[in-house]
């Protein structure tokens, strides 16, 4: 039952009509109830609404732009004057902080972003060998970044021979420089090389000469 209305089995096996991305009409044929039309327009003008034109998905857009900027400042939350309540709870206490949401919030939209990514690699017509080392490229990239990133705050500037600011600034700007996204032409293929492969340059040079 949804809403009220009775669907059967027969109405949501329909195989041989798909239901068109962006319009508000659908084919009637001999399977379909008027109920079930009436859910379908219903669902394709809310998937319009949450819907960029790029397909992007504006609740997962939102919540990962409201994770990402909590995780900018969470570590600086316990300064005095801060609220309590926006910090991590003791594990004594039964409760949550809005430090305590991040992780798990930031896990939620990871989770619920795989699947739609991986499919629209499939509608794309990827092999799931390609998908495969697109996702093994990633999480190596991920586990790098995250490994400058944690050790940025270390660096000693006696014995590494530059600053600690001077140090993270040049490694992340060749962070940038490598998994920036950007547009590939015919045209500026070979820049695009070119850039990742001065932000290559850029990163190794900090990873040798780091000291904590």
């Amino acid at each position: 039952m949804i809403s009220g209305m009775s669907i059967s089995i027969n109405d949501l096996l329909i195989t041989e009509h798909r239901i068109p991305i962006n319009e508000h009409r659908i084919p009637i044929n001999e399977h379909q109830t008027p109920e079930l039309i009436k859910f379908y327009n219903l669902y394709t003008q809310l998937n319009n609404g949450f819907m960029t034109n790029q397909n992007r998905i504006l609740s997962i857009d939102i919540m990962r732009g409201l994770t990402l900027v909590l995780m900018l400042f969470v570590n600086d939350l316990y300064m005095p004057g801060v609220p309590a309540w926006l910090g991590h709870t003791k594990a004594s206490f039964d409760g949550m902080g809005l430090a305590d949401w991040v992780f798990p919030g930031f896990m939620f939209m990871v989770g619920m972003s795989v699947p739609y990514s991986i499919g629209n690699r499939i509608k794309r017509g990827e092999s799931t060998m390609r998908i495969i080392g697109h996702i093994i490229i990633r999480t190596i990239s991920l586990l790098i970044i995250g490994v400058l990133m944690s050790n940025s705050r270390n660096v000693n500037g006696e014995f590494t021979g530059i600053s600690k600011n001077v140090w993270s600034l040049i490694m992340y700007s060749g962070v940038f420089l490598i998994w920036n996204n950007y547009r590939r032409t015919e045209k500026n293929a070979w820049l695009i090389t070119t850039l990742r492969l001065l932000g290559a340059a850029m990163i190794i040079p900090m990873v040798i000469i780091f000291r904590g």
